[in-house]
């Protein structure tokens, strides 16, 4: 999810509302948003102070996910004595962070409980993680080895012409040294061997995703999990 600049007591609140719902089934991914000025608009939150945001607001939701009365001074909230009810389910509830750029592994090893990043290549995913697991480190942390996964976007048959530009935008300015192919498999057997790639790599944790919306949900869950599902373990 990205954070906008909104009531950390009601958004701690509706996330803990929801993994109730869910029967402690949420798993919250922060993200800072992609640098584009139609979604920072949206978001009413400025990208050069978005990192910022998210570093005082993680661990002030962990506080109200777990704490009666809490009470906070930071540059951006002032809270004295505040309880949120219901509490989420799980205790702790975990929240990972995406993103595949050196500041953002820094953050997710100082602060998160896992790393899901997107449209990056399993070398990439793998030096990641390494950094990752430093930076870690150096905040005194570490992070589960089973809590690394990768959000992947696949197709069943070659892109048509617009879906295939917009995707080629998505990758911004590394369209020139990434491959499509190499971060959005095409057909069973390409997301198979990606998949594969991804768990040499350390990773096992894997949200899978159509990039073209399909006619008909059931037909293409039951390809897909006719696909990879006996991957599973």
């Amino acid at each position: 999810m990205v954070l906008p600049r909104r009531n950390p007591v009601r958004l701690a609140k509706q996330l803990a509302t929801l993994d109730r719902l869910s029967g402690g089934r949420l798993l919250l991914t922060f993200v800072l948003g992609l640098a584009q000025p139609g979604e920072l608009a949206a978001l009413d939150v400025d990208r050069s102070t978005r990192a910022a945001l998210v570093d005082e607001a993680l661990p002030l939701l962990r506080r109200l996910w777990s704490e009666d009365a809490v009470t906070h001074h930071g540059e951006r909230w002032v809270l004295d004595a505040v309880t949120v009810e219901p509490k989420p389910v799980q205790r702790p509830l975990e929240a990972w962070f995406g993103g595949i750029a050196p500041s953002a592994w820094a953050r997710t090893g100082a602060l998160a409980d896992g790393w899901l990043p997107a449209m990056c290549t399993p070398a990439e995913a793998g030096a990641g993680r390494v950094a990752v697991e430093r930076a870690a480190a150096a905040a005194g942390r570490s992070i589960d080895p089973e809590h690394y996964g990768v959000s992947i976007g696949y197709l069943w048959e070659t892109p048509p012409g617009p879906t295939a530009a917009a995707l080629a935008r998505r990758l911004g300015r590394r369209a020139g040294e990434v491959e499509l192919a190499d971060v959005v498999p095409v057909g069973p057997a390409a997301l198979r061997d990606l998949i594969g790639r991804y768990l040499d790599v350390g990773f096992s944790k894997f949200v899978v995703r159509p990039i073209v919306e399909p006619r008909a949900w059931r037909p293409e869950l039951e390809d897909l999990a006719a696909a990879v599902l006996d991957l599973q373990v």
